[in-house]
């Protein structure tokens, strides 16, 4: 792709960038403070023998595709809603509710109530989709790149500090000597690293009470109130029914995406605590949460220092596209490789460079897949579009927990017989590389970014190409 032109940059808002960076922290945090021990927890509240214990991946995917099923019933509803009433009030409503279900799902007495909680946390996260929004009104075409890489960093520093989190405070009875309120914690080993978390996120409600303002524009194509909710529903099938839209290209890419990343995010804690003697890495909850922070501090390091370059040298669609191939031909088919030559004895720094790959490839492609959804739909559609194109691809989010659970665990029960390549869960690492590739191979038709004031995007012939408005009316 050509280098994109240089234009003056209008300088970014970074007071309301602020408020909205920490609220995409509270819910980064909300996502990844669970991660290391959804295994332990199911092992503990199913109590399953030795000889069952490939049986986690099945019940941890299904805790895990339980916050994004909710999120999928509810995310294009909040955008909407937020392009009728305003951002300010909805994002405050939904972190009051994310707190109260993290605390709850923290308080489980069993599993059963740890699904329907996770899954109601999800029906209520709808912040994320509105701080979105928010981010696209307050950036324009010269900006964006740089004001949405903060999200990538944001997520990325979630990514490091919720695992360590959740891994370093769930079971506090047991590694602990002395802790206040020892009893509670006895009884609800899992509640101490959700009552952080969302205590974060109730700041977070406070910080934007008080120094968040309305950003909702007014356009000449809505109403004083805004668009209807007829009208946004109206504007993103048509968006979607059209074959030569982006719009539709973006969310199918963001569903095998989302597939891929949350079947990465559900299996790995899975596989780092399964024995070795199974082909897993054997790991307490401490070394799974510190491994996966080792992987959102890459991050961290590397996406404020690559993504704004990469994006300007090769476009938005190139940087998603490189990430895409880097999962693919490396990140994905890492762990189970490194546990095969290991031996037994855990290599630290090349699983911490590797989930690190990953991490960095999927703030680069959150971030890119963001960008995308924006600039697919007019300025009184961009919350409705972000939302349906979130929730379209959470169907590839609450699939990705379930699917991989489930396919590692198949693939992990001798009674499989499979062959040694693909046996001990191998067969889904195996599979979501071969799913990376094949979006890599969608994403090389999408456009350059960002297009020039004034234009389209339009289907030209095998791939896409950029029309003029006026020819395309």
């Amino acid at each position: 792709m050509a280098e994109l032109s240089e234009r003056p940059m209008t300088p970014l808002p970074y007071q309301k960038i602020a408020v909205l960076v920490m609220v995409f922290l509270g819910d980064s945090l909300c996502m990844s403070v669970v991660l290391p021990f959804v295994p332990f927890m199911v092992k503990t509240y199913l109590g399953l023998p030795p000889d069952r214990d490939y049986l986690v991946g099945y019940y941890a995917g299904a805790v895990a595709g339980a916050y994004i099923a909710g999120q999928l019933c509810t995310a294009p509803l909040w955008g909407a809603l937020s392009d009728r009433v305003g951002r300010r009030p909805v994002m405050l409503a939904c972190l009051f509710l994310s707190a109260a279900c993290l605390l709850a799902f923290g308080a489980a007495p069993d599993l059963r109530f740890a699904l329907v909680a996770r899954f109601a946390h999800g029906l209520c996260s709808g912040n994320v989709v509105v701080a979105k929004s928010m981010m696209a009104d307050l950036t324009d075409e010269t900006n964006e790149a740089d004001a949405f890489v903060y999200v990538g960093v944001t997520f990325g520093a979630g990514a490091m500090l919720g695992p360590l989190i959740g891994g370093a405070l769930c079971e506090p009875a047991t590694k602990y000597a002395g802790l206040p309120l020892m009893a509670l914690w006895a009884e609800r080993p899992y509640l101490l690293p959700c009552a952080v978390v969302a205590a974060v996120t109730l700041l977070d409600l406070a910080a934007a009470a008080v120094l968040l303002e309305e950003s909702k524009p007014e356009t000449p194509d809505a109403p004083a109130d805004g668009v209807s909710d007829a009208a946004a529903d109206a504007g993103v099938r048509e968006l979607l029914r059209d074959p030569g839209s982006p719009f539709r290209a973006v969310c199918a890419s963001f569903v095998l995406f989302g597939l891929c990343f949350m079947a990465f995010q559900e299996v790995f804690p899975v596989f780092g605590r399964a024995p070795v003697a199974e082909g897993g890495l054997g790991l307490d909850s401490t070394s799974v949460g510190v491994l996966q922070a080792a992987a959102g501090a890459a991050t961290l390091a590397g996406v404020v220092a690559v993504y704004p370059p990469l994006a300007r040298r090769v476009g938005v669609p190139g940087a998603y596209a490189c990430a895409l191939l880097t999962c693919a031909a490396a990140a994905y088919p890492a762990p189970p490789l490194l546990a095969y030559a290991s031996a037994g004895d855990t290599p630290w720094l090349a699983l911490a460079a590797a989930n690190g790959a990953v991490s960095l490839a999927t703030e680069v492609s959150f971030t890119s897949l963001n960008l995308m959804l924006k600039r697919s739909a007019p300025p009184n559609l961009v919350g409705a579009a972000i939302g349906a194109g979130s929730s379209l691809g959470m169907l590839g989010l609450a699939f990705g927990p379930v699917f991989g659970g489930s396919l590692f665990a198949a693939s992990s029960d001798p009674a499989a017989r499979l062959p040694p390549a693909l046996a001990q869960g191998r067969l889904f690492f195996l599979a979501i590389s071969l799913v990376a590739l094949a979006n890599a191979g969608l994403v090389a038709n999408l456009p350059s970014w960002p297009a020039e004031p004034g234009a389209v995007w339009r289907r030209a012939g095998g791939g896409y190409a950029k029309v003029d408005a006026n020819d395309a009316a």
